[in-house]
């Protein structure tokens, strides 16, 4: 699929930038937890891990659909190759162009990497409390 876009959408870095801050609330909130504070410092994880779980999952689809768009900018590039002789400067913009996607994403994918890291750390069943938690909020809108 060749898509028109340019740039890796905007609202996807800022979201990048939204799931390291909370990464770092998760991390600590979780580091926390002791025996005389369980209960309450547990209640704040699952808060925390309740918002952070969608849009860990909406983040991982769409670093998947950049990655595709980039596949697909190198694919046309490939099959250009022949006319690229005669169109050596619009060659070369597509290639920067995938160049700066290529930065833009691995970016992207670092930070994915850390978010599944953290998914890894959540104990099976406090994960599946809060997946029941988000489809119940979901249902009730």
């Amino acid at each position: 699929m060749i898509t028109k876009r340019k740039h890796i959408p905007t609202w996807l870095f800022k979201l990048g930038g939204r799931l390291d801050k909370q990464y770092e609330e998760i991390v600590n909130a979780l580091s926390d937890i002791n025996a005389f504070n369980a209960g309450k410092k547990r209640d704040k994880a699952l808060e925390l891990l309740s918002a952070w779980l969608p849009d860990v999952e909406k983040f991982s689809r769409e670093i998947g659909r950049q990655s595709e768009y980039i596949q697909s900018l190198k694919t046309q590039i490939g099959q250009e190759a022949d006319y690229a002789e005669r169109m050596r400067d619009g060659k070369y913009a597509e290639e920067l162009k995938v160049r700066e996607a290529n930065r833009k994403i691995l970016e992207l994918q670092r930070t994915n990497s850390q978010m599944e890291r953290l998914l890894k750390k959540i104990p099976p069943e406090v994960l599946e409390e809060i997946q029941k938690s988000v489809r119940n909020k979901s249902r009730e809108r």
